[in-house]
Order: structure tokens, then C-alpha cells, then sequence
């Protein structure tokens, strides 16, 4: 693995659609994203944390980005990021996250799917789809255990396009890949 640094790479979000109305923007999109992304990946979870976590390290921040409005509240902080388009974001942050992991030949990349318990009740996946049933979601992942880490994981309605769905998003040229007996 190399390093990764999000300033370095900066132009993965700039396709990133910002959901806010030009004329309220106080805060630019990068700082926030930047915000959340560091204290996320240092084990911050919660939106208060998220900005106390800013607010603290507000000089190091700094160094990447202007950060001239100071860090956003941790209102501002939720109501953004849950304003962004989720798959648009996943791809953003795919991509970035991939210039830092370098795999080497032959890595073995363990794909499994689980399904998502009660995200459909047993009526409404023994109701024909015609009449308004649903299945099951499936949550997807990739696992390297060389790397020590997921690769990525997506969620999809139904089993039927898992494995196309998250291959997409990852680049695994000559990692081998397992499955277990589904994908026979």
C-alpha cells in the first residue's frame, strides 16, 4: 500500500454535485467532505464529535485546505452530507481511495454477500412483484485479507447484479478472485 492523501487528489470530488443553493454556501463542499473524511478514518463517528474533531485540529486542516469560515456546526456538518448523492459520493470516494492501494499479482480478494436481515418483512417478499412485493436487499463486500481491510461493499435490491455491481467500483486486474458455492 502507499500513501494516500486527500489534498493530493482533490480533483476526485470535483465531478462531487454540491446540494446546497449557490447563494447559502458559507462553507466549501472540500472542507466539509475534508472534515468528515479525516475524523471518520481517525474513529470519530458522531456529527458533535465530527466537529469537535474540526475544530481541534482546525491548524493541521489548514495545511490542506484554507478553512477561511473556520469548521462548519455539526447541523451543517449532517445536513450536507446527507443531502449528497449517495452513489455519486461512493464513487468519489472509491476512487480516491484507490490511488492509495496497490495490490500486488495475485492478491486474493475474498467476494461474499450477505443477505440484509428485515429490510423486506416475509409478506412482502412472498408478494408477487406485480402486486408491490420486494425482495430482500444483499450488501456485497470485497475482502482482502492481505490488505487487512474491505475493499468496498454495495448494496443492491436483489441478488441478481451483486458481483457486476461492486466490480464496477473496484479495480482488481490480476488479483484472484473467490466466491463461495453461489458463484458456481
Amino acid at each position: 500500500m502507499t500513501g494516500l492523501t486527500f489534498a493530493s487528489s482533490l480533483s476526485d470530488f470535483a465531478t462531487l454535485p454540491d446540494p446546497r443553493i449557490a447563494r447559502r454556501r458559507q462553507y466549501p463542499l472540500l472542507e466539509i467532505l475534508w472534515v468528515c473524511v479525516s475524523a471518520g478514518v481517525s474513529g470519530y463517528t458522531g456529527w458533535e464529535e465530527i466537529a469537535d474533531f474540526g475544530e481541534a485540529r482546525l491548524a493541521w486542516l489548514r495545511t490542506y485546505l484554507p478553512f477561511k469560515q473556520g469548521i462548519a456546526s455539526h447541523d451543517t456538518l449532517n445536513r450536507v452530507i446527507s443531502r449528497l448523492a449517495p452513489r455519486a459520493f461512493e464513487q468519489c470516494f472509491s476512487t480516491w481511495a484507490a490511488r492509495g492501494l496497490v495490490l500486488p499479482e495475485g492478491t486474493q480478494v475474498c467476494l461474499d454477500g450477505k443477505r440484509l436481515r428485515r429490510s423486506a418483512t416475509a409478506r412482502q417478499q412472498q408478494t408477487p412483484r406485480a402486486e408491490g412485493g420486494v425482495s430482500a436487499g444483499h450488501l456485497l463486500h470485497a475482502w482482502c485479507d492481505e490488505a487487512g481491510l474491505c475493499l468496498g461493499q454495495y448494496q443492491t435490491p436483489d441478488k441478481a447484479n451483486e458481483i457486476t455491481a461492486l466490480l464496477d467500483l473496484l479495480d482488481v486486474r490480476g488479483c484472484l478472485l473467490t466466491r463461495d458455492a453461489i458463484g458456481c
